[in-house]
């Protein structure tokens, strides 16, 4: 059975499952031998005359292969240090589960996977943690930015990131002021970031001072990317307001 992946953010706290799925998918499927009349057994290594060879351009092993890149891809905005200082490594090991040089022996395409699980074992609390702080419209939008960037579709990318943070705004604001939240609801992020600016004490403070750029930052780009202005939204912009996205939404600070 093929790996289903529908969500980057449901799937990255599971990556040891999906290293351990796609470890046995690829035994059962590309290394098991089923001779007539005889009972099955494995092989370690197939060559080059075998059609298994290419198995690593199938779409069985493309269904894992794919998303494990991805995911590799966007640990670094979650804030933990030490799968940032990894992604190097991280993104050279999974390269390497595609060569024909490691995929056609099974024990050195295994001891990848386990490189990439013991790389993201000590963390998998840490990424819970941060994950659950969402709500399901943040999660919805945010992986929508995730994979919209992923794609290179940077319009998308950088208006459904910013669409998260002006869920945030609005729960913080509603908060703030829970009798004029039928109001607020009604509000464009521009118009929340204007009122909250303009009367922080009337909503106490409840956004710290360092993200008022961000705020603006973000909201300007999401004009850029949702209005034709004939301005264009680069990777690297929209790269940096999904990563502003993930400062906004992660902070403690911002909770609601």
């Amino acid at each position: 059975m093929s790996a289903t992946f529908t969500s980057y953010l449901e799937t990255l706290p599971n990556i040891i499952n999906i290293c351990e799925n796609f470890e046995k998918d690829v035994k059962e499927s590309f290394f098991k031998v089923v001779p007539p009349f005889l009972n099955p057994y494995y092989v370690d290594r197939i060559y080059d005359n075998q059609r298994e060879y290419w198995f690593s351009l199938t779409p069985k092993f493309l269904s894992y292969y794919v998303p494990l890149t991805r995911i590799i891809e966007i640990t670094e905005m979650f804030g933990i240090r030490e799968l940032e200082i990894q992604k190097t490594r991280l993104n050279k090991i999974v390269q390497e589960l595609q060569t024909v040089q490691v995929v056609s022996i099974f024990s050195e395409f295994s001891y990848r996977l386990q490189l990439i699980k013991n790389s993201f074992a000590p963390f998998l609390d840490r990424l819970r943690t941060s994950i659950s702080l969402l709500d399901a419209q943040e999660r919805k939008r945010l992986n929508e930015g995730i994979h919209c960037y992923l794609e290179s579709c940077n319009l998308s990318s950088a208006a459904m990131s910013v669409s998260a943070i002006e869920n945030r705004l609005f729960r913080l604001m509603a908060k703030a002021r829970p009798n004029e939240s039928r109001n607020l609801g009604r509000q464009t992020l521009g118009q929340l970031v204007q009122e909250y600016l303009k009367d922080q004490e009337k909503y106490l403070k409840i956004v710290p001072e360092r993200h008022h750029a961000l705020l603006n930052l973000c909201n300007r780009y999401r004009i850029y990317a949702v209005h034709p202005k004939g301005l264009e939204v680069s990777r690297n912009i929209a790269g940096s307001i999904l990563r502003l996205t993930f400062e906004f939404l992660m902070d403690k600070e911002t909770l609601v």
